[in-house]
């Protein structure tokens, strides 16, 4: 009998592994960590934000472990309730550490789960399914085509894998460069009608740039926009790209390692040069002087933390 319940048991694992929708979440979930892996930004902020929660976690371990438990993934879902949470902090520093966390986890699409025993920040990501939506616009909010059940959130219900488009588009979307979203609007007074009546240019393009938690670009295409503008509308949107996201600025890429060990090495009593001396490069005096300005920025970088 047991033998028998083993074998079901053993059937049931293989038939949940083998179904559509989880294989299409682990081939999501791994292309979403290697592309990850390739994001320098995306390692600099978890370097920095992991910092910061560490730190925070260190002198507010009771306010921390209570908005880990209270809020495990941050998503857009529950953001009016975290950052009302977050505001009622008393101890500044930590208001900024949660702050910095939360607009990294809505920006990457990654959060950090702490681990109920230790100090310890585990990288998890939240994988993002479906490529084709199909949508109604109903009281200045988006619902699903066909009904869905009260207890779930609508947006589990906003794909629709079988809306046709064009093959050269379908082609961008297999190859995870692109996504669909078809919006029915009724309304004719929705704010999407308000962008079109005062933003549509039909000869050109529009660039709409959501200022919230953190930015969006959205861009909305005239109809008589042509194939060779778009290599000075892509010059403009790498501008874009700069200015609110820093991506493709010039400089020097963060040393994680050397800031790393300078905020351990502040985290020390001891005189500045002591802790300068412990981090620098060389042996010149030109060495030393620069590990006293890095030491000095990661003790400021430390009481703001604290403060």
């Amino acid at each position: 009998m047991a033998s028998k319940r083993k074998r079901s048991s053993k059937a049931t694992r293989k038939e949940l592994r083998d179904h559509p929708i989880l294989a299409e979440y682990r081939r999501r979930r791994l292309a979403t960590i290697l592309s990850l892996r390739r994001d320098s930004q995306f390692q600099d902020e978890t370097f920095a934000v992991r910092s910061v929660l560490e730190q925070a976690l260190e002198f507010n371990p009771d306010s921390v472990r209570d908005f880990f438990e209270r809020f495990p993934g941050p998503t857009v879902f529950a953001l009016r309730s975290v950052l009302t949470y977050v505001r009622r902090q008393e101890v500044p520093g930590l208001r900024r550490a949660l702050v910095q966390y939360v607009k990294y986890a809505h920006r990457f699409g990654s959060y950090f789960a702490l681990a109920k025993r230790g100090a310890r920040f585990v990288l998890r990501q939240h994988v993002r399914i479906g490529a084709k939506f199909h949508v109604r616009l109903r009281k200045q909010h988006l619902e699903p085509i066909s009904r869905s059940p009260t207890d779930i959130p609508d947006v589990e219900f906003f794909e629709s894998k079988s809306l046709n488009v064009p093959q050269k588009l379908q082609k961008l979307i297999d190859a995870d460069k692109a996504r669909y979203v078809l919006v029915e609007d009724a309304s004719f007074d929705s704010v999407l009608n308000e962008f079109e009546d005062f933003a549509y240019t039909p000869d050109g393009i529009t660039f709409i740039v959501h200022k919230s938690l953190t930015p969006y670009i959205f861009c909305m295409i005239g109809e008589r926009f042509t194939k060779p503008m778009l290599r000075e509308a892509g010059t403009a949107l790498s501008a874009l790209q700069r200015e609110y996201f820093e991506r493709g600025k010039g400089g020097r890429r963060r040393n994680r390692a050397r800031h790393g060990n300078a905020m351990r090495v502040a985290s020390t009593p001891g005189r500045i040069k002591e802790d300068a001396d412990r981090i620098r490069k060389g042996d010149t005096a030109k060495d030393l002087e620069t590990a006293v300005r890095y030491t000095s920025r990661a003790r400021k970088k430390r009481r703001e933390i604290l403060a």
